[in-house]
């Protein structure tokens, strides 16, 4: 019987390692874009279940300087867990999500840690639906415009719509929600249509019954499109750059100034990164040989038109 166990142990010590070896830990964040205080799914496949590993996994967010644990999750017999979690405290800004399981070496129990990561982004948030109240409302971008919606389960009749434009001026108008398809009570509401456009920068939106706001404060920015500068010689650089809302990116500029190494639909055009906060940039050199005169810039991001433009003039 000692030699049965004995030989069990050098068996197990003997599989442990490759099997820690060969293990490929997995993670997946869903969705990994997300407005602030909005929830995600955190899952992960391919952990190792032995004796030698820990079935608890520990979770943390990581962002330039800042690193923060945000739970524990357990795997399951298959290497898989889920953790849910709602990102209320979590600023702006590109993150990863780490996920470490502690293990121990089969030869001489020395700790060996598996790791895996995926990025997060976490952006202003465009959408809110209540837990306790059956109502959703969010901003939907629509070119250079934002359409402001509300659907709710219940009819909550009359409600007031205010908008803070980047001045301060706050304007506060009634809307009502009407019945809609599948049961629903909605309202649609152009923001151009109804408020007045104090010009680029960051608009914030409040739904409000009552005389109490619905949810947290929305917000949005108006699409903008710059370029600096705004005189260039041939064969020199500029840096276009804006921001946008609503848009995951990259956004797609196009001109005849820019170079034909790339096109859309033909016309040649370079691509910008968005960043959490919808700000976007990229510089570009003008052709040595493109002709002097005045060229037009426009922009493209999620399949439409930001609707805004800038100018360019190329100098001999």
């Amino acid at each position: 019987m000692r030699r049965l166990v004995c030989l069990a142990l050098v068996l197990t010590t003997t599989l442990a390692a490759p099997v820690l070896a060969q293990a490929q830990e997995r993670l997946t964040v869903s969705p990994g874009s997300v407005g602030v205080g909005q929830p995600i799914m955190i899952r992960g496949s391919g952990w190792p279940v032995i004796e030698f590993c820990s079935r608890n996994v520990h979770l943390s967010l990581r962002g330039g300087q800042q690193l923060f644990g945000i739970g524990t999750a357990r795997t399951n017999l298959n290497g898989r867990f889920t953790f849910p979690f709602v990102t209320r405290n979590v600023g702006v800004g590109f993150w990863r999500v780490i996920a470490r399981m502690r293990c121990e070496s089969g030869k001489d129990g020395s700790p060996v840690i598996r790791r895996a990561s995926a990025p997060l982004r976490v952006g202003r948030p465009s959408f809110f639906c209540s837990l306790s109240r059956p109502f959703c409302y969010g901003i939907r971008r629509q070119g250079a415009d934002a359409i402001l919606r509300l659907d709710s389960d219940v009819n909550l009749g009359r409600y007031n719509l205010c908008v803070t434009a980047p001045d301060g001026s706050r304007a506060c108008k009634r809307f009502h929600t009407r019945r809609g398809t599948g049961g629903l009570f909605r309202s649609r509401v152009r923001w151009s249509a109804h408020y007045p456009d104090k010009g680029a920068g960051v608009y914030r939106v409040r739904w409000r019954k009552d005389g109490r706001a619905l949810g947290p404060r929305l917000s949005f920015r108006r699409p903008t499109l710059l370029v600096s500068p705004r005189r260039v010689r041939r064969g020199g650089f500029v840096r276009v750059h804006g921001g946008v809302f609503g848009c995951q990116g990259p956004v797609t500029l196009i001109s005849n100034a820019f170079s034909r190494r790339h096109q859309f639909a033909g016309v040649p055009a370079i691509s910008a990164p968005v960043r959490a906060h919808g700000a976007y940039s990229v510089r570009t050199r003008i052709p040595a040989a493109r002709r002097p005169g005045v060229y037009t810039i426009s922009g493209r991001c999620g399949g439409g038109n930001l609707g805004v433009q800038a100018r360019l003039r190329v100098l001999p």
